[in-house]
């Protein structure tokens, strides 16, 4: 004899599209007959009562895992009766809170697991290749100022958090500056990304997330639109019109800091042209709210100590003749050594550079003088034959991928031929805290770090007469050395870390996420 068939009406409490609640009805036939199979026979929508979306700082929003304001109590875990929408009365406070199903990923006061609100830095970008005869990646300069900026934040009282990669070398230098970090894995990207970003950011509860590049831009701007945090932004140039990506994602965007005050203007004209991704409409920061531009110059890092390379290790050989890298700096060795930090591309400024030392050479053909190029630079070959065809071959040294840090530490002063408009700034601080004189070429990123005109020789991009004669200025002139080193040394002081972070603390304040200095 068959058994009866068994009908189980199951409420689905997830899945639910909309406002539509779907209730099934299921039919299980005889175990006998078709076991494991079962069978949809009909499916009825009731209409579910719209839920009532409290204010997140009103005290009726006492989610799960959320605060009253009235009492300040915590409520966790979410009633049997969910989806009957019912009011619920605060035992302590007596207020009448409905519980609803939606939930903000960034509550107030308090986040779902207790933590206090924080600053979340995500800086996901890759870092530099190991340098010869090491194993660990070097922190470079732009992550070494996300570091000091964590630390900065942490020493002014604000609960401040680093989400990098993990095994990389910021997540690297905060364990062991015992600074708050979350790890991802590395190469994770798109969807991956995502669930990882906002299980951090629920765990966290952040009022501002902080973005350094744009490799967690879309999954940021998506968070952002149904969490309460406002989000920003550093530009280290102005998005292409080709990165439309990048543009939707923008909108979303609140403030957007540039290392450069001349880029800060640059986006408010376009946003003054109508730029669409900087136009104050986007939903994500609110109708009709534009976003913040406001520039923060790069700060002045702490010289480190770095050990010396040694010549055997090097991947090109020197110039006959010439004293190993070991020798001292400021003049102790017998030839005056010129540093250059080599760039990639055709925007280095090297050919101007060796056309320069080619009217050095006759110019102080008796001097002995050097000079020193370090960075790993794709296309050697053709270097080297300009530079034999100019016949500076034998005072000029290509080091390849070596410790700048290292090498300049080592030499009599700096050169910058950069004639790409993005300079090198970097190169021009790490000179001036050693103290060491510099000669770049006059791009207007270069001109802001000196507004007193009294820290670096300036000569135009692509003049190789002006070039040498500031080359030789240097060797000849002692005095002017020690006038230029003086003027680094205002700009190192001006430039500060704690200058750096006080400037971002302010951008915090200004968007109102975080109590500013003095008030209640």
């Amino acid at each position: 004899m068959k058994s009866p068939s068994v009908c189980a009406e199951l409420q689905l409490r997830a899945g639910f599209a909309g406002s539509e609640l779907f209730l099934c009805r299921w039919e299980r036939p005889p175990l006998e007959a078709e076991p494991g199979r079962t069978r949809l026979i009909s499916a009825l929508s009731v209409r579910k009562a719209p839920p009532v979306r409290h204010r997140r700082n009103s005290p009726a929003a006492c989610g799960s895992g959320f605060r009253c304001e009235t009492c300040g109590q915590e409520h966790g875990g979410w009633p049997a009766d969910i989806f009957n929408n019912k009011t619920r009365e605060d035992p302590v406070c007596g207020e009448s809170c409905r519980k609803t199903r939606h939930l903000h990923l960034v509550p107030s006061g308090k986040g779902v697991y207790g933590k206090e609100m924080c600053i979340v830095l995500i800086d996901l970008r890759p870092d530099s290749a190991p340098l010869p005869g090491t194993v660990l990646s070097p922190l470079p300069p732009r992550g070494e100022r996300t570091l000091l900026l964590a630390e900065g934040l942490v020493r002014a009282g604000v609960s401040a958090a680093t989400v990098c990669f993990a095994g990389g070398a910021l997540a690297r230098e905060c364990g062991e500056r015992g600074l708050p970090v979350e790890t991802v894995r590395e190469g994770i990207s798109g969807f991956g990304l995502y669930l990882t970003l906002r299980r951090i950011l629920s765990r966290r509860a952040p009022r501002i997330v902080h973005l350094f590049g744009t490799e967690a831009l879309g999954q940021a701007a998506w968070l952002r639109r149904s969490g309460g945090f406002r989000l920003v932004q550093t530009l280290e140039d102005a998005p292409s019109v080709s990165a439309r990506s990048h543009m939707k994602a923008l909108r979303k965007v609140d403030a957007f800091v540039t290392p450069s005050g001349l880029l800060a203007e640059e986006l408010t004209a376009r946003a003054s042209s109508g730029a669409v991704w900087l136009a104050p409409r986007g939903a994500g920061r609110g109708m009709g709210v534009p976003p913040l531009i406001r520039s923060v110059l790069p700060c002045a890092l702490p010289v480190r100590k770095t050990v010396s390379p040694r010549p055997g290790e090097l991947p090109f050989p020197l110039p006959h003749g010439h004293p190993a890298l070991q020798g001292q700096k400021n003049g102790s060795s017998s030839h005056f050594l010129f540093f250059v930090m080599g760039e990639p591309g055709p925007g280095s400024g090297l050919p101007a550079l060796f056309s320069a030392m080619a009217r050095l050479r006759v110019l102080e053909e008796s001097s002995p003088w050097e000079v020193r190029v370090a960075g790993e630079l794709p296309d050697v070959a053709p270097l080297l034959s300009e530079a034999e065809d100019l016949r500076v071959g034998e005072r000029l040294a290509l080091l390849g991928a070596q410790d700048g840090d290292a090498v300049m530490g080592l030499c009599d002063a700096v050169i910058s031929p950069m004639e790409d408009a993005r300079g090198q700034a970097d190169v021009l601080l790490a000179a001036w805290s050693r103290s060491l004189p510099v000669m770049a070429s006059s791009l207007p990123r270069h001109e802001e770090l000196d507004p007193d005109r009294s820290a670096f020789l300036r000569f135009a991009p692509s003049t190789p007469a002006e070039l040498a004669e500031a080359m030789r200025e240097l060797m000849r002139n002692r005095e002017r050395r020690g006038e230029l080193a003086a003027g680094g040394k205002k700009v190192v002081e001006r430039l500060s870390p704690d200058m750096f972070c006080a400037a971002h603390k302010a951008i915090y304040e200004e968007l109102g996420e975080i109590p500013a200095s003095g008030g209640a």
